[in-house]
């Protein structure tokens, strides 16, 4: 069954004439891998923002995007962030707060996880991802993947249903790169 299907889906950037996607129409299944592949400045990230509610960029968008039944647009803001995680192509864009303790549970909070159900989730992906030693750590003082690591673990934490990563690996050095592949 279809969990995700784009519809002829269209969009330009407010004040461009430039169209940056156009005529896009894809369906994904639920457990489905998919890659998007093109050149630097073809709209692959544009595309998965628009996947996105809270990412989507300003500009004329046509066509629709569906999640199960619903149009996307339409769905909850919490259950938009919660259920679809993003893991941004600069790690550092994407970090808000000083400790990875903190970063780790911030997403949680924000969804009003009791705070023992918050400790025991971010236990097991700690353990998961194998980065029980950055826990304690600054968010600042983190290697770059080091960082990105911890983008993901703080996105997979809050169990989204749909998991989109925007060239996660483009700022790491080959064996960070390596490293998150692996995971």
């Amino acid at each position: 069954m279809d969990y995700l299907e784009i519809k002829n889906l269209t969009f330009q950037y407010a004040g461009s004439e430039k169209e940056v996607l156009k005529s896009i129409s894809l369906t994904i299944s639920k457990g489905e891998f998919v890659l998007i592949c093109g050149t630097s400045g073809s709209g692959k990230s544009t595309f998965l923002k628009m996947l996105k509610p809270q990412l989507t960029p300003a500009g004329k968008k046509e066509g629709t995007i569906f999640l199960g039944t619903e149009r996307l647009e339409l769905l909850s803001e919490e259950f938009s962030t919660s259920r679809i995680g993003y893991v941004m192509q600069n790690p550092e864009n994407q970090i808000i707060t000083e400790t990875v303790w903190h970063e780790l549970a911030f997403g949680l909070e924000n969804m009003g996880i009791h705070p023992t159900q918050i400790k025991s989730r971010i236990a097991e992906m700690v353990n998961f991802l194998g980065i029980q030693e950055l826990v304690e750590e600054k968010t600042n003082e983190l290697s770059g993947g080091q960082k990105q690591l911890v983008n993901l673990a703080s996105v997979l934490v809050m169990r989204p249903e749909i998991l989109i990563l925007d060239e996660p690996t483009t700022q790491l050095d080959p064996i960070a790169s390596q490293n998150f592949v692996e995971i």
